[in-house]
């Protein structure tokens, strides 16, 4: 059974309905993502590819033998009416397997996909590359090629503290230059905290390497705050894209 309670937010910005999975499904399961306006595109990225998105992340429904149920995943899809599944590489071994098969069947049905990563500071780490990011680029990049529904590689909790080491402007560049040499229409977006928001010696660092941010927006309960943040991360983001997220 998939269960699904709707939340609509009207802001000075756009307007957001937040999925809100029931019992049937997993902790930290739940994403839907939309791109805020903004004053000018961006070079790399295609926007029509991210206007109005409406998507799921991670709890893919699965066998018993641990693999993604695909034919199910996609029933979830269609029942809530979703343009945009964001898949999690990291509770089974055989995930990217899935992935791969997963991907192919949704360019066939014209849904978008992001795909996400876990960071070091939340292992184990996405197999089967594991903390060789510039590899996960490469073939993400690849498949990216093949499959035009393929629009991000996102980048959980990126700048936890654990991440700092690996995660320096130097090697995220390699990422970036790795990912856009295949397929310069390909978005970067790392998921960042409301404790990063503002922070100018991120930017000053990074800006120039993302395409925007994933935002989880913390609070399910109340909008009270939502406004307000979502115009500290425009004003902080500049000219690169801002997508909401809820989660459960």
């Amino acid at each position: 059974m998939f269960l699904r309670i709707g939340i609509t937010v009207s802001t000075p910005y756009s307007v957001f309905s937040f999925p809100i999975c029931g019992p049937s499904m997993k902790p930290r399961s739940t994403i839907s993502t939309f791109r805020t306006p903004r004053p000018t595109a961006p070079t790399n990225v295609s926007r029509p590819a991210f206007a109005g998105l409406h998507g799921d992340y991670d709890a893919e429904p699965r066998t018993e033998d641990g693999r993604v149920d695909i034919d199910r995943l996609f029933q979830q899809i269609e029942a809530a009416r979703l343009d945009m599944n964001d898949f999690l590489i990291w509770h089974a071994p055989t995930d990217w397997d899935d992935f791969q098969v997963f991907l192919a069947e949704a360019h066939r049905r014209r849904l978008k996909v992001r795909v996400t990563l876990v960071p070091p500071s939340e292992p184990p780490a996405s197999a089967p590359f594991g903390l060789d990011y510039v590899r996960w680029a490469d073939e993400i990049g690849r498949l990216s090629k093949r499959y035009d529904n393929l629009i991000a590689l996102v980048i959980d909790d990126f700048w936890s503290d654990e991440n700092h080491s690996l995660f320096t402007p130097k090697y995220i560049a390699r990422l970036v230059e790795t990912l856009r040499g295949h397929n310069p229409k390909l978005a970067f977006l790392p998921t960042l905290y409301w404790n990063t928001i503002g922070d100018a010696e991120f930017m000053k660092s990074y800006g120039s390497l993302l395409d925007g941010i994933v935002f989880p927006y913390a609070d399910l309960e109340s909008t009270e705050s939502l406004p307000e943040q979502l115009a500290a991360c425009r004003k902080w983001l500049g000219p690169a894209d801002l997508f909401l997220s809820g989660r459960e």
